[in-house]
C-alpha cells in the first residue's frame, strides 16, 4: 500500500481493490509513515483517498517517527488541504490531533 500511494498518481481504485482483499490500512512501513500519511504527503488530490482510508477505518491519529499526524503532512505538502484536512478533523472516534 505505501508503495502504491507514494506514487503521487492517482491510485484510488487500485487503494479500493488491495484494502479489499485484505492488506492493513494501518500498517507502518519502513519509512516510520502510515498509509494515510503517504497519501497526505504524495497525492496530489488526496481527499478521495483520504475519505476512503477514514471509511475504512484507517487511524487519523497515528503519528509518523518524526511526530507529524496526516494533518501536517497535508498543511506542508498539500496545494489545497482544507478539504482533507476537514475529513480528518470530523473522523470518528475523536479526530486528528491538531495540537500533537
Amino acid at each position: 500500500l505505501h508503495l502504491l500511494v507514494s506514487s503521487k498518481e492517482e491510485s484510488l481504485e487500485a487503494l479500493r481493490v488491495l484494502v479489499e482483499h485484505g492488506a492493513d490500512i494501518n500498517a507502518i512501513g519502513k519509512e516510520g509513515w502510515s498509509v494515510l500519511h503517504c497519501v497526505a504527503r504524495c497525492t496530489p488530490k488526496p481527499f478521495e483517498s483520504i475519505r476512503f482510508l477514514l471509511q475504512s477505518g484507517v487511524d487519523p491519529r497515528v503519528k509518523a517517527d518524526n511526530g507529524w499526524n496526516a494533518l501536517h503532512f497535508l498543511a506542508n505538502y498539500c496545494l489545497d488541504p482544507a478539504e482533507s484536512m476537514r475529513l480528518l478533523l470530523e473522523a470518528e472516534p475523536t479526530g486528528a490531533d491538531v495540537n500533537a
